[in-house]
């Protein structure tokens, strides 16, 4: 597993992969100011989704066929359903609803740390099949 994250395709995936938080962090902050928690945290990860796959299946997997985005978009649901469940637990069970700036920061961080890791490994092993 640790020969796995020391590739130059590991930090292209991160790279890209930070690049994407940003841009999502943003669109979920602002979306939350119209829409209710689950579209707004939807919102940003399709946003996010959009970017990560046109910048990673060209220069992280090489592969830009059906399968791949099948492969890339079916790992992307189960990342999307992962992330509203940690941020939906996170803002209404740990931190009781609130919507202060740290508890958002920390859900949403969790919210992607966690799918991220699995989505890396979950794609790398699906991937070689395309």
């Amino acid at each position: 597993m640790l020969k796995q994250l020391l590739t130059k395709e590991f930090g292209l995936y991160l790279l890209f992969s930070v690049f994407v938080t940003f841009i999502d962090m943003s669109v979920s902050y602002f979306a939350e100011k119209i829409f209710i928690l689950v579209v707004a945290n939807t919102t940003g990860i399709v946003t996010g989704f959009v970017i990560q796959y046109v910048l990673t299946s060209k220069f992280v997997y090489h592969k830009q066929n059906k399968k791949a985005f099948f492969v890339f978009f079916g790992t992307f649901l189960f990342a999307l359903v992962l992330a509203n469940s940690i941020v939906v637990f996170s803002r209404t069970i740990l931190f009781e609803g609130s919507e202060e700036l740290y508890p958002f920061l920390i859900s949403k961080g969790l919210s992607i740390a966690i799918p991220f890791f699995l989505n890396y490994f979950l794609r790398n092993k699906l991937m070689k099949d395309c």
